[in-house]
């Protein structure tokens, strides 16, 4: 059920079986040693909503928060934890794949069919 929607910029959808995370102002990648972002976190269907300004690169600050989360919100921290690890794996993936099509998209026809057979999609 992990599921990231991204067709809004400006507030990326992250939603687990436990925990709906919003990312507001969308995420900002043009420093490579940081990813500084606004999380507004809460269960389904609930109105308790949790923000906070976080460096989701920065390991201190993410135990801190996932503590946090799951102080407010009455939930477990292995939850909180792996949903904010899975949603940085998942970012992180976005980023490679679409780093991926920008690179198909210069390639030969014949090289761009090599990497759509082996499971790229075609840009």
């Amino acid at each position: 059920m992990n599921k990231l929607d991204t067709s809004n910029p400006n507030n990326y959808k992250y939603e687990t079986k436990h925990l709906e995370i919003h990312i507001l102002g969308g995420m900002k990648t043009n420093k490579l040693e940081t990813l500084r972002i606004t999380l507004s976190v809460q269960k389904p269907k609930q109105h308790n909503v949790l923000r906070h300004n976080i460096d989701l690169y920065n390991d201190n600050q993410v135990e801190k928060f996932t503590r946090k989360i799951a102080e407010r919100l009455e939930i477990g921290t292995s939850v909180t934890s792996s949903a904010v690890v899975a949603l940085l794996r998942r970012k992180e993936t976005n980023d490679i794949n679409s780093e991926v099509k920008q690179g198909i998209r210069q390639l030969s026809p014949s090289c761009c069919n090599f990497f759509c057979e082996i499971g790229f999609q075609r840009p």
